[in-house]
Parts: C-alpha cells; sequence; structure tokens
C-alpha cells in the first residue's frame, strides 16, 4: 500500500475516490433524516433554510469516514454508529452557517446564505441549533466519545480564532499548520476516532484510536493545501467554488506563504496589502503559481505518504484499510487531474520536494508530517 502511494496518476476523478466512503441507501436514507430533524424548529422559515442547508449536496466525507473506519475495525455499525456520523456532519454544517456570517457570503451551493436570508440573528440561532441537536444524538455515545467529539469542536474555534487574527500577515508555514490542523482535520480527525470507538462506547482511547485520529489529521492537512492550490490553479467552473478568493481575503495559505519565503519573495509580500488593487491581486497569484504550487504541492504529498504508513503500521489490514490508506493521495492527485485547467498544467510537477528543500533550514521540519510511531 505505501509503495504506490506518490505513483498514482489521477484517473479517478474526485467523486471516484471517495467512493470507498459511501454509505448503504439504507443508512444514507436514515442519516439524512436525522440531518432533517435537526433543521426542524418553530419557526417555518428558519426551518426552511437550515433544511436547505443540511440537505445541500455534498461529499459527507466526515460521516463517510466514521462509518469506513468502523467496519474497517470490526465494529458495530447500527443506528447508534449512525447518530455518532450525524452528530459529525451537524457539527461541520454548523461551522459552515458561521462561516458564512462571519466572511459576509452571499451564496453557498448556489442558494443563498442564511445570514443573507434571515440576517445575522437568524445564522447564529440557526447554526447553534445544529449544533445542539447535535449534542442530542450523542447522549447515549459514553464520555470517550463525548470528549473526542468536543476536543474537535474546541479546535475548530480555535482554528478558526488564529485565521482571523492572521488576516493580512505572512505567517510561519509552522502557524499555517497549526491552523489548519484545527479548522480542518481536528473534525475529519474526530470522525475516524469515533468510528473506532463505535461499539466500545465507555473504552478509553486505542492504539487504533491513535492511528486513526492520526491518519485523520494527516487527511485534513491533504483537503486543506488541495483546497489552497486550487484557488490558485483552478477555475470556479471546474472547482465548483470561487477561485482566487484567498489572497483578497487576507487569507494566506500554504502555497502563498512558501512563494513568499522564496528566494523573490519580497516582490510578492509588496503586492499583499489590505488596500491592493485587482492589478496587484493578479500579478500576486502569478508569482504564487510560480513559485508556490510545487513546494505546496511536496508538503500535501509527504502528509499523504505519511496517512497511508500510519494505518500500515497500525495493523489495519484488508481492502478497505488499503482504500482508506490510498485515498489522501489518490484524491490529491484526482485533484490535480481534474480541476486544474491546461493553462495552469505546466506549474504541478513532481519535483516539489527539491523546491521545499531551498526553503530556510527553519522551516523544512515544521512542514513535514509527524512520525506515525509517535
Amino acid at each position: 500500500m505505501t509503495g504506490t502511494v506518490l505513483a498514482l496518476s489521477g484517473r479517478e476523478a474526485p467523486a471516484e475516490v471517495l467512493a470507498c466512503l459511501t454509505l448503504p441507501r439504507a443508512r444514507a436514507e436514515r442519516f439524512e433524516e436525522l440531518l432533517t430533524d435537526a433543521a426542524l424548529g418553530p419557526v417555518p422559515s428558519l426551518s426552511a433554510a437550515l433544511s436547505n442547508t443540511v440537505r445541500r449536496t455534498g461529499k459527507r466525507l466526515r460521516p463517510g469516514l466514521l462509518m469506513a473506519f468502523a467496519r474497517a475495525a470490526g465494529a458495530d455499525s447500527g443506528p447508534r454508529m449512525l447518530r455518532r456520523a450525524a452528530a459529525v456532519e451537524l457539527l461541520h454544517l454548523a461551522s459552515l452557517v458561521h462561516d458564512d456570517l462571519m466572511d459576509d457570503a452571499t451564496t453557498r451551493g448556489g442558494l443563498p446564505t442564511i445570514h443573507r436570508t434571515h440576517l445575522a440573528a437568524g445564522a447564529v440561532v440557526g447554526g447553534d441549533r445544529l449544533l445542539a441537536a447535535a449534542g442530542l444524538l450523542l447522549a447515549d455515545a459514553g464520555p470517550e466519545a463525548h470528549r473526542v467529539w468536543s476536543a474537535a469542536f474546541l479546535e475548530m474555534c480555535d482554528g478558526q480564532a488564529l485565521e482571523s487574527a492572521h488576516r493580512h500577515r505572512l505567517i510561519p508555514p509552522a502557524e499555517y499548520l497549526r491552523q489548519v490542523r484545527g479548522k480542518t482535520a481536528a473534525l475529519i480527525s474526530a470522525a475516524c476516532v469515533l468510528g473506532v470507538l463505535a461499539d466500545r462506547p465507555q473504552a478509553p482511547a486505542s492504539a487504533a484510536a491513535d492511528a486513526a485520529a492520526r491518519y485523520g489529521t494527516c487527511l485534513g492537512v491533504v483537503f486543506q493545501i488541495a483546497d489552497d492550490l486550487m484557488d490558485v490553479l483552478s477555475t470556479s467552473e471546474r472547482w465548483g467554488k470561487p477561485v482566487e478568493h484567498d489572497v483578497p481575503q487576507g487569507v494566506y495559505t500554504l502555497p502563498v506563504l512558501l512563494a513568499a519565503r522564496a528566494p523573490g519573495g519580497e516582490k510578492l509580500a509588496g503586492l499583499l496589502r489590505p488596500e491592493a488593487t485587482a492589478r496587484d491581486t493578479a500579478a500576486a497569484y502569478g508569482i504564487v503559481r510560480r513559485s508556490g504550487v510545487t513546494p505546496a504541492l511536496a508538503v500535501a504529498r509527504a502528509w499523504a505518504a505519511r496517512a497511508a504508513r500510519t494505518l500500515d503500521m497500525a495493523g489495519f489490514t484488508g481492502p478497505l484499510a488499503a482504500d482508506l490508506g490510498t485515498l489522501p493521495a489518490r484524491y490529491l492527485e484526482s485533484v490535480l487531474a481534474h480541476a486544474v485547467p491546461a493553462a495552469h498544467a505546466r506549474f504541478v510537477d513532481v519535483s516539489g520536494l527539491k523546491k521545499l528543500h531551498a526553503l530556510p533550514p527553519a522551516d523544512r521540519p515544521a512542514l513535514q508530517p509527524f512520525d506515525p510511531a509517535g
């Protein structure tokens, strides 16, 4: 499993890569019912808006991971585990409602955001309702599952706080990874752990749970860097959401941070200002494509490879474990193959590790994934 991670063709589409996370039809229908029930409150118009939010087509990545890890660990996959999966997804959806309010986003998934239809108060209360419903779904989960879910929630809040504090700042790459491990990776990691714990509600963390947590962190970092790269390389039509959006918002992602620290990065730093013009922003993205994409891709590939080794070393075996182990790398390569237009394909190559080594030595350890045996 490990040896194939960095030699993938990207022939699969991203949705095909995630097929191993698909829920059986009957369980998927029950899962969607749990989400819909969480959206139903006393105000019909707000309930309708929340229902649209929870029913919006998405990857259902986190619940899919929870269910897949339960199967891989031989855990029971009954109604209790499905409620746990819904609690994880509701936490994710609530964070999107609140994120849209903080970012003043006008649409999500082609629909108006809740704060646009129900003002800030509706978005706050609506997001909080989804969180409260998630808590109720965990009523029979046991203390360890509650701890895992709550710890992920706390890390997500801290990661969002860091992102807000870091706007329009060229932070060190290590600080970027700290932010990503909170805002994005924490809940993905928790979903993997909750799958392993699904049939042992009173059990403390095990070696399998530790490995699942590390795997989920690796996957979360890969997913975030892929998203960062598509903001630089893709188009809105191919990626399904706005691109070249982060820099104007003052959100400087890993490709930007690495480009700013590469030789000649001072020119990019001079363009990254709150009052930057559209021309400045276009020039900044051009520099990032030339000098930030390749090393950022090398970092993502390193975390993807570590994900596979983490499961190998923990003794996860079988076809499903093999699929999970290669999923981060296959997803990354499929995104590159399907979402990067021909005009930008020249910026994607396999020599990123060399460019990563050209960065200041102090940055290199901070960008490497942790030891899977640590």
